[in-house]
Parts: structure tokens; sequence; C-alpha cells
């Protein structure tokens, strides 16, 4: 390897031939089919694998995948009968370590918000943190982060009660909630004066318009570009460890993810159960195609 990974482990083979491995991971099945098997990783990792036309390369990514344990399954796709494959597996355990493991084998990670530290559940906004430089602020397990058209970003600091907006000079403002826990007014109120509760998952039109999963309070809240808040809509029962929110731009149709539940609304049917039968939601979108897309998370796809 002619760049050097910290805490890093890989293996090379050709495919349908004997497997070559090297340090500890090793590839131990290879099928016709386009599938391998890869022992040894990582319990908490980040396995990238690698095609090539030569043993010597140059090597290029076909896709990374999470390991949660000491093997993992892969499957290489469609393959030529002169392709070389290698995986290469980085540690990424909870905490600094981790993060500087990625930053320093692929180099493109940048710290934009937050100055660390260790997961609490601790509220650790403070007043002083508004308008100063983003990357010196105290978030509070920050659970989601999107972007408008005009460069803004926004994060749904989830003990934190709020929503922070990273501005494109750097600099860092809450945008809705009061910073501590809450069940603010449903009607139009502004977005800074309406207290929240756990806030977990955003959606963001390309205006700006925000649309906050309110996990505590049950609730999918509206930010309009004039900064006024008001509810959407409330899930019966609540929102369960949910993220993931989609909302349809003219307001028509809504997805919101909720422990093993995908739910659906529309102001003409309100909240409806969509898909269950999952081990535990966390993000979702649409494809180009129209097609939604959800990440289980309890399940591992």
């Amino acid at each position: 390897m002619n760049v050097p990974w910290p805490r890093v482990r890989y293996a090379t083979l050709l495919a349908l031939l004997p497997v070559c491995a090297t340090a500890q991971m090793r590839i131990v099945d290879f099928r016709a089919s386009g599938q391998l098997t890869v022992t040894n990783t990582f319990a908490s990792g980040v396995c990238t694998l690698e095609r090539a036309g030569s043993v010597t390369g140059p090597w290029q990514p076909v896709r990374n995948s999470f390991s949660t344990s000491s093997s993992l399954a892969l499957n290489v796709g469609r393959f030529g009968p002169q392709d070389f494959y290698r995986v290469r597996g980085l540690e990424v355990a909870a905490g600094r370590p981790g993060f500087s493991n990625l930053v320093g084998a692929y180099s493109i990670l940048t710290t934009v918000a937050g100055a660390g530290g260790s997961a609490t559940t601790v509220n650790k906004w403070q007043a002083a943190f508004e308008g100063a430089p983003a990357t010196n602020v105290l978030l509070s397990r920050p659970h989601i982060t999107l972007s408008d058209a005009a460069g803004n970003l926004y994060i749904a600091d989830k003990e934190g009660h709020g929503i922070r907006q990273v501005r494109p000079d750097g600099t860092i403002i809450t945008v809705a909630g009061t910073s501590n826990p809450g069940n603010g007014p449903d009607t139009p109120f502004p977005a800074t004066q309406v207290a929240l509760n756990q806030p977990n998952g955003l959606w963001v039109r390309r205006d700006g318009t925000l649309y906050i999963l309110d996990l505590a309070n049950g609730k999918v809240r509206r930010r309009d570009t004039n900064g006024v808040l008001s509810t959407l809509f409330v899930v019966p029962g609540g929102i369960v460890s949910g993220r993931g929110l989609w909302v349809r731009d003219d307001e028509t149709l809504a997805y919101v993810c909720s422990g093993t539940v995908l739910k659906r609304w529309s102001p003409a049917e309100g909240v409806r159960d969509h898909a269950t039968g999952f081990g535990n939601l966390g993000n979702l979108s649409l494809d180009p195609a129209g097609r939604l897309v959800v990440t289980d998370r309890g399940s591992h796809r």
C-alpha cells in the first residue's frame, strides 16, 4: 500500500483464483455470483472493496460497507476474468480515535461544527455560542445534518433541544427551539421561542423551509423562511427512536421513521402505518426514480 492507513487490515485476490491474503484479514470465500466473505474484520469498522486490472493497480473503490463483527459478506457484482480485488479494513471505534482514523485514511473529512467530546445526554449549549465559530461550540448528540441551496447547514442538536444553522461564513446560530426541553405551541410562533424536545430528524427544502422531527413531542414541525414555526402534523402514539423524515414540497405527503414502523402522512388520511417489520429504522430518502429508500440500522440493512 502506498498510503499508510492507521490500524488497517487488507487482503488481495484474483477473482476465482486462490486467495492471497496479507496481515490478519482474510478473504475465505469468493463465488461465481460475486459473493465473497471476509474474516477477521473490525467489530466497529469500515471495509472498502477495491478493483484493479493488475495486481499492482491502480486500485479503484467499488463500495464501502460497515463491519460490526469479525466477518463480513460483500458482493462485487459483475466482474471480468482478469479483475483483481482487495478489501481494506479501517477501525472506527467510538470517540476521537475513530474519527482520526477516518481522517488519516481518506483525508477528506473536515469538522464544520462542534468541538468534540464524549457522548452524553447533557445539554451543553450556551448562550455565548450564538454567532460563534461553529467549530468552537459544544453540540449534544447531533443526529443529522442537511443543507439548503444557499449553503447553510442545519443540525438537529438532539440533547441541546434546538436546531443549529452553520452559515457560509462558519458561524453558528439557533434557528428553532429554545435550547431547553419543552412542548411549544402548534400554532405559528417565532421558531426560537418554541420549545422542542429532542429534535432528532430534519428535512430541508432548497428555499430553506425546514421540517423538524420533534421526537419526544411526537410532532413534525415546519419552519418557514421567515423564521415562523408551526406544527405540520402530530403522530398518534408518538415517534419511537425516529430520525428519518421526508416531506414533499407541496406538503401533500410525508414519511417518518418510527422504530420498527415506517409511517406515512397526508392531509386527507392523516398518519398511517406504511410498512412494518423493520429492526430499527434510521434515515430515509427518495431516489431519482421516486422510490423510497430506508436504512434499517437494527437489521444492518
